[in-house]
């Protein structure tokens, strides 16, 4: 019997968006793919390895970076005449001949450093909320899993103190019932307050960035 073993990566589609290059030196279109690894059986995906990754690759270049990862500063600025895009120090567009005063020029590279933090906070952002989002499936399957436990003890318990015996054979006291209802109970009741707990944190997730 051959059983072949080996490892694949998944890859997910999260579609596209503009961001500047740091090899090109200019804005290109990037895909996003979320890739995992993993441990395959007879080419089939059984167990994965490490966690889920984000990457942001260029349709231009091809260079790939993690996403979330701080971008580079832009090293380019729009033109305002002809909407071309030139070196941040450049003086005079190299396409239509527009000048720029020194004020101009600060205020783009200002503007770029403003908007590469945007980015950062809004990736730092978004990483927070996908942490959570994970907290709260993980809290919802802990909470669900003890109500549901709980609730089919206390059924047991309730069965075994109610079923009819012979003369002879002992059954559980009533005091022994009563506190093995209040322990299930506040399993219960802790499940259910992991589970509000999950929602609370998911509606806060799923809050737009």
């Amino acid at each position: 019997m051959w059983i072949v073993f080996g490892f694949r990566t998944q890859r997910a589609n999260l579609g596209q968006d503009s961001q500047e290059c740091a090899t090109c030196a200019r804005m290109t279109a990037h895909s996003l793919e979320k890739r995992r690894a993993w441990f395959t059986a007879f080419f089939l995906p059984v167990v994965p390895i490490g966690s889920a990754r984000k990457v942001r690759r260029c349709n231009v270049c091809g260079r790939e970076t993690l996403d979330g990862q701080p971008a580079p500063l832009p090293t380019t600025k729009p033109c305002p005449s002809c909407a071309e895009r030139i070196k941040m120090e450049a003086l005079v567009c190299r396409f239509c001949g527009h000048k720029f005063s020194e004020a101009e020029v600060a205020h783009a590279k200002q503007l770029a450093e403003n908007q590469a933090a945007d980015r950062a906070a809004r990736a730092e952002l978004q990483g927070q909320q996908e942490k959570n989002l994970r907290r709260s499936r993980t809290l919802a399957v802990r909470g669900k899993t003890m109500i549901g436990a709980s609730a089919v003890l206390i059924f047991v318990q309730i069965l075994a103190h109610f079923a009819p015996r012979a003369e002879r054979e002992p059954g559980p006291s009533f005091a022994g019932l009563l506190i093995w209802l209040a322990i299930l109970g506040c399993a219960i009741w802790y499940g259910i307050g992991l589970v509000r707990k999950s929602r609370q944190l998911r509606d806060t997730s799923n809050q737009p960035v």
